[in-house]
Formats: C-alpha cells, structure tokens, sequence
C-alpha cells in the first residue's frame, strides 16, 4: 500500500460501539492501521457482527471509526 491512504475498508470478525474489532488474531490489520493514523478506517460486516457489549481489547489493538452494514453505517 502507498503511504498516505485516505481511507482503508477492513475486515473482521465482530465490531463494537467503541471501535474494537475482532479480527482473526493476526494483528495485520492492526499493523495497517497503525502505519496510516491519518486514514479513515472503516470496518466492514453484517449487522449481525455489530455488539451491544464492548468487545475485547489488547493494547495493540486500533480502532475504527465507522462500520458500514447491510442496515447502514455506525459512527464510533
């Protein structure tokens, strides 16, 4: 990827209210998401992954800021 990416669409597993997201355990994405702070992240899933609880977190972990779903988009 080219340094200074606008946005990034990411993948995961389940996502929460407070930009967690569960991933496969990997850390790629988290490392993707370190290099470009200035990104805008985007988790991308089903309704279905989007929890009313808060998720675990690692202090590797970086949040997202916004999930798109087939019902819309949830703004962290």
């Amino acid at each position: 990827m080219e340094p200074g990416a606008e946005w990034l669409l990411v993948p995961g597993l389940a996502f929460d209210s407070q930009g967690t997201r569960l991933g496969h355990g990997g850390g790629f994405i988290d490392r993707l998401l370190a290099s470009e702070p200035e990104a805008l992240s985007i988790g991308c899933g089903w309704e279905c992954q989007w929890c009313d609880h808060p998720l675990p977190q690692e202090d590797h972990d970086r949040p997202i800021a916004h999930v798109v779903t087939e019902a819309g988009i949830h703004s962290i």
